[in-house]
């Protein structure tokens, strides 16, 4: 038992991370489930050696066995919050990811699990997202941008939202995970998110983290449906600015207007 433990606060002296914000991004990462081909890939990814034959050309390039990485990918929590960090660390800087993810632990976690500083956090997001970066999340943005853009098209629509990827504020980001957690661990409950300013960076977010349980719309016409949302993303001209609610869920389906395959 004593050599386990050592060997455990081995490897995240290695890594230069404090072990309670290890444990404490751990916690995070149970109030927001992931779902879809992206969350399926996180736990291969963070092992990073996962077949004998290459634990040698691993330590070549700089990749060993037993990291914290790899010690983090068997609790779904885990593997949640190291996707989680992919994306802020894709759309924000150091600090403010840090300042996001400590914002959230206050939110969803019990007074107890919060203690690790901003600057600890962003370390354990930074070493995270980068064992998992290799998923491409601007390659999944790109491709969320496009299908909003083919779905306009489609419907006829001469121009597209003209601040689509209008950046996303610490404040917005931090309260949309908030309602989005309360969402999916509560049952009859949605989020609900609405606008166009920046929504691309929303459709992205949401897409990457929990398609499975995601309706997207676009001008009120369903282009993604799912049997149990939970989350609901509706991209409108009309409404400019972002706006999010969570409430009770009064039905489980939308009606399907032949864009569901876009």
């Amino acid at each position: 038992m004593l050599a386990a433990f050592a060997s455990i606060l081995a490897t995240l002296s290695a890594d230069t991370i404090v072990p309670m914000a290890l444990i404490q991004m751990e916690k995070l990462g149970t109030a927001l489930p992931t779902s879809g081909e992206y969350a399926e890939s996180v736990k291969d990814l963070l092992r990073c050696c996962n077949d004998v034959r290459l634990d040698h050309l691993a330590l070549v390039i700089g990749r060993r066995k037993n990291d914290t990485a790899s010690l983090m990918a068997e609790s779904a929590g885990s593997q949640a919050i190291a996707l989680l960090s992919m994306c802020l660390t894709s759309l924000f800087k150091h600090s403010d990811t840090g300042t996001i993810l400590a914002r959230l632990c206050t939110k969803l976690c019990s007074h107890s699990a919060n203690v690790s500083s901003v600057s600890q956090l962003a370390d354990v997001a930074k070493l995270l997202a980068g064992k998992v970066d290799a998923l491409g999340f601007g390659n999944l943005l790109a491709k969320e941008v496009i299908r909003v853009h083919s779905a306009y098209e489609a419907l006829g629509h001469t121009s597209v939202p003209a601040k689509l990827l209008e950046r996303l504020s610490i404040e917005f980001v931090t309260d949309m995970l908030d309602k989005i957690s309360h969402g999916l661990c509560q049952e009859h409950r949605i989020c609900r998110i609405s606008g166009s300013r920046g929504m691309g960076h929303v459709v992205g977010l949401v897409q990457a983290l929990f398609p499975r349980d995601t309706v997207l719309t676009i001008e009120g016409v369903v282009i993604q449906d799912v049997e149990h949302p939970k989350i609901r993303c509706d991209t409108g001209i009309l409404t400019d600015s972002l706006r999010f609610s969570s409430k009770p869920l009064y039905h489980t389906r939308y009606p399907s207007n032949g864009l569901s395959s876009l």
